[in-house]
């Protein structure tokens, strides 16, 4: 199976109907952009995780509870923005961040990539993730432990 297949495969597809309706996270509009689908590839090389590996997890229980605690953590950290003192924006100044709402359809994926590595070993997934230059790696893997 390749990336590809994964992504719109039946079971893909049931897992994200049901992540929906469980923890009523939306994903953006279909399809997403290219750099998207070659971050996931890069993920995949990069973790040793491979597709058929993710493809097993998607029906799986424990993984459904990951997902959804995960978009509780997720909505609970919010969009944070920081300025130096004195040069905060003018309230009537558009915000130049394009945001995306909902989550992009390889998000389930890429969890479980994270997922698998957290099942592996809490160093395996920390190191994963500072080789993806997630911000503060380290104390992430360990709020992504605590989802387990």
């Amino acid at each position: 199976m390749v990336m590809r297949d994964l992504l719109a495969s039946p079971e893909y597809a049931a897992c994200k109907a049901g992540w929906e309706a469980r923890a009523g996270v939306t994903f953006a509009p279909r399809p997403e952009p290219s750099v998207v689908v070659e971050l996931l590839a890069e993920e995949f090389e990069s973790s040793g995780i491979g597709v058929g590996e993710v493809a097993e997890v998607l029906g799986d229980q424990g993984f459904a509870a990951f997902l959804d605690r995960k978009a509780a953590l997720d909505e609970s950290e919010g969009d944070v923005q920081e300025y130096p003192p004195g040069k905060e924006p003018d309230p009537d100044d558009p915000d130049e961040v394009a945001e995306v709402h909902g989550y992009a359809h390889s998000a389930i994926a890429g969890n479980a990539i994270w997922y698998l590595l957290a099942k592996q070993s809490q160093k395996r997934l920390a190191d994963h993730l500072v080789q993806q230059r997630v911000p503060k790696a380290r104390a992430y893997a360990r709020e992504l432990m605590k989802l387990i």
